[in-house]
């Protein structure tokens, strides 16, 4: 009986153990999901505010296009190198309620947002600098846009962008080249004016690190610490980690160099010794959560760079220094060229830029803005006109080409080993030359060669059926060599000019001149009479003999 109820009592023990786990196991899920749920909600509340917070953002920055825009402070109206060589004028535009002075000195601190077309230049302008400037595909800058940021002392350039679209209602091949040459005007003077350079790029391809490596080399060339910074628009990412991913993919992998730890999508690529490093920034689409995550802080960061990258700036002109920029490049772009056949291209001096301001109180035009003055070029000689050194002509292949019209021949420089010794050799591949042409002038240890070719054909004469290539202008070149290679002489009976080479012809010599001094001139007293000129003194050192000739005596005198 005993047994029995002990049995019935374990039974029961292990029935009520089972309900109370089971019930226990219950409770435990219903409160996993109850806490699931919670979080679920909780993340589509957060999801729910931040898609509140963007479509606010949105809204504010639709309203404010829409409501009001920042304006320019000065427009330089310059599309077209040919209009402008054309025209010989670039107009000024300035807003008329503007506190930017053109054509007074000023402390500057310039910085020039460049890149490709339509990459976000403005845009990033907009967030930098808490402007309104009107952005986006309609909204494209003309000619180079001032802005000038009072309370930092800043003066933003924005530009029209590389490779913006050209019209075609002129000849498509002499608007493609004309924008062309613009565009490597404008960059090459922008990169010259600008104390800080921003590059704006989307996906970084060999296209972008080309023009951002021309960039960096020019500052390495001209000998200027100036710190290039380039911002990667990611504007289609909007994830994270594939924000990370294509950041390390296209700029950490690609260069040598630190990330930051300031924040990420930041990078320092080292360049080499001396030369000034180029910091890689990385921004999102502003309305997601990789824009949450990394545009606020770097472009702090950006900002700060700019900040304190320099400073002081400078005391300048603005008008003025465009005018002195412009007459230095210039020379690079056109030539001078006159109606008179024997001297179309003109060796003498380059047209100078400067600029005139408005005497008269001009009148606004329908946006707001008054010429404030012109840019203008003065042409070297009376019957002159400039034109551009590069054609744009079709090669075989249907590719738009650059066609250099001056003259650059090809010029190869050697040594050959005669019986006697060693000569360089200087050949100059110049076909249509004639020796009245080649002019030389010798130098210590080399020589200066300058060639005046003609144009075989005189363009204003005929009427081409096809476009025109050939090569003239002046050419001139110094070759000077180094001392350490021995001493170069003019060998001038050998120079010749034969079937379009000029050849100049230097001879080297080996063994340099030697002497020593040979015994003492007795210093003797002079006495000065009155009324007499007074004698020289003698030298008080000896003659100077050459040991070659004197060895050479010798060995005669035994032969």
């Amino acid at each position: 009986m005993h047994a029995a109820a002990s049995k019935i009592q374990s039974k029961w023990r292990q029935v009520f153990s089972c309900q109370c786990f089971q019930r226990e196991s219950a409770e435990q899920d219903r409160r996993t999901k109850r806490e699931r749920l919670v979080s679920a909600i909780s993340s589509l509340q957060q999801l729910w505010r931040l898609r509140q917070k963007r479509r606010e953002r949105r809204w504010q920055r639709d309203h404010d296009r829409v409501v009001e825009t920042t304006p320019y402070d000065a427009v330089l109206a310059f599309d077209s190198l040919a209009e402008f060589l054309s025209s010989g004028e670039i107009e000024f535009l300035q807003k008329a309620e503007s506190q930017l002075e053109v054509a007074k000195e000023c402390r500057h601190r310039i910085v020039a947002v460049v890149g490709l077309f339509d990459k976000g230049k403005t845009w990033l302008t907009n967030k930098l600098f808490g402007v309104n400037l009107p952005s986006g595909k309609l909204c494209t800058t003309k000619g180079l846009s001032f802005l000038w940021i009072k309370e930092r002392r800043m003066l933003v350039v924005d530009s029209a962008g590389v490779q913006s679209t050209v019209s075609y209602r002129a000849q498509a091949v002499d608007a493609i080249h004309d924008a062309q040459t613009s565009e490597s005007l404008m960059f090459e003077m922008i990169s010259r004016v600008a104390h800080h350079m921003v590059f704006v790029v989307n996906d970084l391809t060999w296209f972008e690190q080309k023009y951002v490596a021309m960039l960096h080399q020019k500052y390495i060339q001209c000998k200027q610490h100036k710190e290039l910074i380039v911002v990667h628009n990611l504007r289609n990412t909007t994830n994270v980690q594939e924000a990370k991913q294509l950041f390390r993919r296209q700029v950490t992998q690609c260069y040598d160099g630190e990330p930051s730890h300031l924040g990420q999508l930041i990078f320092t690529a080292d360049s080499g010794e001396g030369a000034p490093p180029v910091h890689h920034v990385g921004v999102c689409y502003e309305f997601s959560a990789a824009g949450d995550e990394f545009n606020a802080r770097n472009r702090d960061y950006l900002l700060q760079s700019l900040e304190h990258g320099n400073k002081l700036g400078s005391n300048i002109v603005l008008a003025d220094l465009l005018c002195a920029e412009l007459s230095r490049l210039l020379p690079k772009f056109v030539n001078v060229e006159t109606t008179e056949p024997e001297t179309s291209v003109s060796p003498g001096p380059m047209p100078l830029v400067n600029f005139v301001p408005e005497t008269s109180d001009a009148d606004a035009r329908g946006d707001a803005y008054a010429s404030c003055g012109k840019i203008c070029i003065h042409l070297p000689q009376k019957n002159a006109r400039l034109s551009t050194k590069t054609r744009g002509v079709i090669s075989p292949l249907g590719e738009i080409i650059a066609h250099d019209v001056s003259f650059d021949p090809i010029v190869n420089v050697f040594d050959r080993a005669i019986n006697t010794g060693v000569k360089r050799f200087i050949r100059v591949e110049c076909p249509g030359v004639v020796e009245d042409d080649v002019e030389w002038e010798e130098l210590p240890n080399g020589v200066k060669i300058s060639i005046n070719k003609k144009p075989p054909i005189e363009e204003h004469s005929v009427q081409p059926v096809q476009p025109i290539r050939q090569h003239h202008g002046v050419w001139e070149r110094e070759f000077l060599f180094d001392h350490a290679d021995g001493r170069f002489e003019l060998c001038e009976e050998e120079a010749d000019l034969e079937n379009g080479v000029l050849t100049v012809v230097l001879k080297k010599s080996f063994q340099p001149r030697k002497g020593r001094l040979q015994g003492k001139a007795r210093s003797r007293a002079l006495r000065i009479t009155e009324g007499q000129p007074t004698p020289a003194p003698p030298s008080d050192c000896a003659s100077f003999d050459v040991v070659l000739e004197t060895a050479a005596v010798k060995m005669s005198d035994l032969g």
